[in-house]
């Protein structure tokens, strides 16, 4: 079952590209069947790599560096400050949380990636206590990289992990 869904999601992926290169929704002067965007050879994951250092680090302003004006999050359109407040709510709730990369597939515009992440619940987060319990989860998420930056992210944790 694990691999058919691995495979279901990676026709997918291919797919959604596909008929996003013959909309020409990748920019002008990309033709039918080209790769969007300018970030190949391994370029998405090293700057997925900065930017997850930059979040480990709290570095607010390089975090915001590295997303579009507006971004698309799970369906919602959020803007750059948006995105970075989610992040710094995280952290109000987690002070040391990190996240850790574990697996990473990348496909040009498209970034999946598998973090493992911990941290210490220093406040309440869904319905349990702030009471310095360590936590550890694992997150799933696919970025969308235009231009150098993340335009698009859809993702999932174990949050329920979260609170034990």
């Amino acid at each position: 079952p694990l691999g058919a869904l691995i495979s279901a999601m990676a026709t997918g992926l291919i797919n959604e590209q596909v008929a996003a290169e013959r909309a020409g929704s990748c920019g002008p002067g990309v033709s039918p069947g080209g790769k969007c965007g300018d970030m190949s050879d391994g370029k998405i994951l090293e700057m997925y790599t900065a930017y997850l250092a930059a979040c480990n680090n709290r570095a607010w302003e390089t975090i915001a560096g590295f997303v579009h004006s507006s971004v698309l999050v799970n369906g919602i359109q959020r803007t750059r400050e948006q995105y970075v407040d989610d992040i710094r709510k995280t952290i109000a709730v987690f002070p040391d949380y990190v996240w850790e990369l574990r697996h990473v597939v990348e496909q040009e515009p498209w970034l999946a990636v598998h973090l493992h992440d911990m941290g210490t619940r220093h406040q309440a987060f869904l319905g349990a206590p702030g009471d310095l319990s360590p936590v550890e989860t694992d997150e799933f998420s696919m970025y969308r990289i235009a231009n150098g930056r993340i335009a698009e992210v859809w993702g999932t944790a174990d949050n329920a992990r979260l609170r034990l």
